[in-house]
């Protein structure tokens, strides 16, 4: 009988210094805290769950000259289970005598923005994660959930703008990651993906035009996210490929005063058949609107 209840507390507290022109600094303090069991009797499976953890979060960043900054940031990585992580690891764990733990470990990112002139910048960076008792969810029946000891995540990001002028502009966006999982879990059996984690995908691509003036606010994005592994359970450790897709979407506002705009939004414009997880085909083609009114 599934009934659980997740209750979660979160408080922070941060600050910006500026020493000088050249040098910020940030600090932050996070404390968060999960609290989860059965909200009803019937919930047999289900165990009651608390923990917590106090991350320190650091970033700086150096201005060398008008045109080039550089950031640096470390911080610690917490995570608590979601819903569905917490259900079906009470529901299907081998051994519940073990809780599913929190991710945690650390992030590191360096970077650098370079302004060519006005109109054009670049940022390139790189970040590594380390993470501790990550946790696996593996989406396809039966649907097991667990932590594997640790996990490596790293990659390359790039970020430019062109400012054409004052009311368009173009972003584009490039992320190159990869990953490495130690310590295998007993039920991570049947994964043909023996030192990588699943839904990684090596290349994302972003691009997006935006329009701006008093009347009219205009957003086209092109998403593009290649090819992605995936090793269900009932495949006996066969590995599946996932094929990449690009999908792309428009948003159009209106503001008819300065309290009130008028939205409309088109998702996935050219009704683009693709999966972000096997056997779970995303939506097609969606239409939205929302009119809002600003007190």
């Amino acid at each position: 009988y599934p009934a659980q209840k997740l209750d979660r507390s979160d408080i922070y507290i941060d600050d910006k210094w500026t020493f000088d022109k050249r040098w910020q600094a940030y600090f932050g303090l996070r404390y968060d805290h999960l609290k989860a069991g059965k909200d009803d009797e019937r919930a047999v499976n289900m165990s009651d769950y608390s923990t917590g953890s106090l991350s320190p979060k650091f970033s700086l960043a150096l201005k060398s000259d008008a045109k080039n900054t550089t950031y640096l940031s470390i911080n610690k990585v917490w995570r608590a289970p979601s819903m569905p992580e917490f259900y079906w690891w009470a529901n299907y764990a081998r051994n519940k005598t073990k809780y599913l733990k929190p991710e945690q470990g650390m992030s590191y990112e360096l970077s650098t923005l370079h302004r060519f002139d006005q109109r054009y910048q670049v940022k390139v960076g790189g970040f590594y994660q380390d993470l501790s008792d990550y946790i696996n969810f593996r989406h396809y029946n039966p649907f097991l959930c667990y932590n594997i000891d640790n996990a490596k995540i790293w990659g390359l990001e790039l970020e430019s703008q062109i400012k054409f002028d004052a009311k368009n502009t173009l972003l584009l966006n490039y992320t190159n990651q990869h990953s490495k999982k130690t310590g295998v879990h007993p039920d991570d059996r049947q994964n043909g993906l023996i030192n990588e984690l699943d839904y990684m995908p090596r290349h994302k691509l972003g691009l997006t035009y935006m329009y701006d003036d008093k009347l009219w606010n205009v957003r086209y994005n092109i998403n593009y996210v290649s090819s992605q592994k995936e090793s269900p359970v009932a495949t006996n450790g066969s590995v599946i490929r996932i094929g990449g897709y690009t999908v792309h979407n428009l948003a159009v506002t209106r503001n008819l005063n300065k309290n009130s705009s008028l939205s409309l939004f088109i998702d996935n414009i050219f009704d683009k058949d693709y999966s972000e997880q096997y056997g779970y085909p995303m939506l097609g083609r969606q239409f939205s609107a929302n009119y809002i009114f600003r007190f």
